[in-house]
């Protein structure tokens, strides 16, 4: 896979292959050629847990039910709201892209849960554009691993 630049290709199609700790963007004109790196997003907060997130405990609560006192629990994670951030983050950047004429069609590659949060992170005019999801958390897949993923899914 080779780098590109972003320059309006016609016809082509953008695949996220997500995850927590980062995302890599690949450009594809369609079966029997060869997908090109767009973007290698490194995101090392994804990687972090939880404690190592957060700046300090919960709050506590005496129980007057039961004996003792028990943490609040935040509605939303470190972690999660990491993700969230990401998505973001990754949104915001294919924006860019589909503004400037990169991708006509997108493909997104994540687990369920970052799925999800990329998918409403998304404006509605990217979100327009995609063709096609697959809820997996691939880890580096090489081009014939991702294209087996797909098949089926999406013609890239």
């Amino acid at each position: 896979m080779t780098a590109t630049n972003l320059q309006p290709t016609g016809k082509s199609t953008y695949i996220v292959v997500a995850r927590r700790s980062g995302a890599v963007i690949l450009s594809s004109r369609g079966p029997g050629t060869s997908m090109n790196l767009v973007a290698d997003i490194d995101h090392p907060r994804g990687r972090l847990k939880a404690g190592d997130l957060e700046t300090d405990r919960p709050g506590r609560a005496f129980d007057r039910a039961a004996q003792g006192r028990h943490d609040y629990s935040p509605e939303e994670s470190a972690t999660d709201r990491e993700e969230h951030d990401f998505a973001l983050q990754l949104a915001d950047q294919l924006d860019q892209h589909r503004n400037s004429g990169a991708f006509e069609q997108l493909v997104l590659v994540a687990g369920p849960k970052l799925l999800g949060k990329l998918r409403h992170a998304l404006s509605a005019p990217t979100r327009k554009l995609v063709s096609a999801e697959l809820d997996k958390d691939l880890v580096d897949p090489t081009e014939q691993e991702l294209r087996e993923q797909l098949t089926g899914l999406a013609r890239i």
